[in-house]
């Protein structure tokens, strides 16, 4: 009888469990539907005056939902269990919906953020993804890889180079540029999680079809070449941090869709390349503080700045901190001194419009 009564006991703790669980994530998913709508009714287009409560609350809401984290790197773990794990998930289906709908004219370009420095970037003829990352955050990531005609990466580090959707696009016959001197390359990059050392485009490489490894292309400084219509440039940088990341293969990829000129500086800071040699050839600069400063998006004078490499998860909960407010500062001194320049501190899973030339 006592038996019975465990088991019974048991079951029914295990019902209260579930149940329990159910209503966490059903609430957890109207909250965070709800904060996804209140985002989209402040859009980038918008003053900066008119978007500042929105992007101070981005803020908050990433600081009070952030995952455990500890140099282990549990954060991969938890993060499934996070209200922030609902909502960048929301976020990045509604990307992928106006992504696979959306038709630019020859007029326009359409400019997605999907995460850290990661766009996704679309005109008339021509679908673009720049690095594109961090591919524990969602498994719905690799699916950008089906909907693009073209690959950047700047660096392989896994915040910027998500190995499962690389080796997706290369599957389906969509070419990848990357630095030269990283396929072959002893590896130099330590994994954060744990994982073993590993050369991330070698890895590409190694995944992918025999056939496919010519849709790995390395750019050389200096070099340029033109692919799938896009004319890409690569100059010469250094990432930003200890000697172990300063050895990184890293660009900065100076590029033109439907006549519109990108810039994308990445953590890296410019190698022989003065900023001045870019001043007023750029239309839009993806850039990320503290990687840049006013004075830098002055000399190069571009059009259209988006501040990126933001609320990035794998850096830890500090690097997360008051990170939109501090952009919003950096766009206030250059709207300060040249209101031409648009900057814009842009939040997971928004588009832009770009009118084209």
């Amino acid at each position: 009888m006592k038996k019975i009564g465990a088991v019974l006991f048991l079951f029914i703790l295990i019902l209260v469990g579930i149940f329990s669980g159910y209503n966490y994530k059903k609430q957890v998913l109207v909250q965070t539907e709800e904060f996804s709508q209140k985002i989209d009714s402040f859009p980038p287009s918008q003053s900066l005056s008119k978007r500042k409560p929105i992007l101070l609350e981005m803020d908050r809401f990433v600081q009070d939902n952030f995952p455990y984290n500890n140099p282990e790197g549990l954060i991969v773990y938890t993060w499934r269990f996070s209200p922030l794990f609902s909502f960048f998930n929301l976020r990045l289906e509604k990307a992928i919906g106006e992504i696979e709908t959306s038709q630019p004219t020859k007029n326009e370009i359409f400019l997605w953020y999907i995460y850290n420095m990661g766009v996704i970037i679309k005109s008339e003829n021509t679908t673009v993804g720049v690095d594109l990352g961090q591919e524990w955050i969602s498994p719905k990531l690799t699916k950008l890889a089906d909907l693009v005609d073209l690959l950047i990466f700047s660096h392989p580090h896994p915040d910027h180079l998500s190995l499962k959707l690389a080796r997706r696009a290369t599957e389906n016959g969509i070419p990848i540029v990357l630095p030269s001197g990283v396929v072959g390359r002893e590896a130099f990059y330590g994994e954060r999680f744990g994982e073993k050392t590993m050369n991330m485009a070698e890895a590409v490489a190694k995944f992918a079809k025999i056939k496919n490894k010519k849709l790995i292309i390395e750019m050389a400084p200096g070099e340029t070449k033109t692919i799938k219509g896009v004319k890409i440039t690569a100059y010469p940088a250094t990432h930003r941090g200890p000697k172990h990341l300063r050895s990184t293969p890293t660009r900065w990829f100076y590029f033109e869709i439907a006549n519109t000129r990108f810039l994308q500086t990445d953590d890296a800071e410019p190698k022989e390349t003065p900023l001045f040699s870019f001043s007023n050839k750029v239309d839009v600069l993806l850039t990320a503080q503290p990687r840049i400063n006013p004075e830098q998006i002055l000399t190069i004078n571009p059009q259209v700045v988006l501040l990126l490499h933001h609320h990035e998860l794998g850096h830890g909960k500090d690097a997360c901190r008051n990170n939109l407010n501090d952009y919003l500062h950096l766009a206030k001194e250059v709207e300060k001194q040249k209101p031409k320049i648009k900057v814009i501190p842009i939040i997971w899973g928004e588009k832009i419009r770009i009118a084209t030339k």
